[in-house]
């Protein structure tokens, strides 16, 4: 799916892509062509681990890629804040977690230059 979206995605400066199914959750770094790219990439997060009777979707059929910042196979949930015109907070927390243990299981900010894109 990045392979056969990316070239629109590029061209029309998309930060963040969100997709699911997968029953496993991953964020990639900002990447473009394959690489990654902090400036004009796109960070993609599989969010599509809110649980299901088949259980998670594992193994990986593959080793992670270096563009590839976090993958785990749990069940979870995900908030993204919106801070300003340029910055957005991206949260993902396991959902086994309770409120006495309420850590990110993996997070980060997603930045846009003001001019860029």
């Amino acid at each position: 799916m990045r392979e056969a979206m990316e070239p629109l995605f590029h061209a029309h400066g998309v930060d963040i892509v969100f997709n699911g199914h997968v029953h496993a959750y991953e964020r990639t770094h900002p990447v473009y062509a394959n690489a990654t790219s902090a400036a004009g990439g796109t960070t993609h997060i599989t969010i599509g681990d809110g649980g299901n009777r088949e259980l998670y979707a594992e193994p990986w059929t593959v080793s992670q890629p270096s563009w590839s910042a976090f993958r785990e196979f749990a069940y979870g949930f995900g908030l993204l804040t919106i801070d300003d015109a340029t910055t957005a907070r991206w949260r993902w927390v396991r959902s086994s977690n309770t409120s006495a243990d309420p850590r990110d299981h993996d997070s980060a900010t997603i930045t846009r230059a003001a001019a860029a894109r």
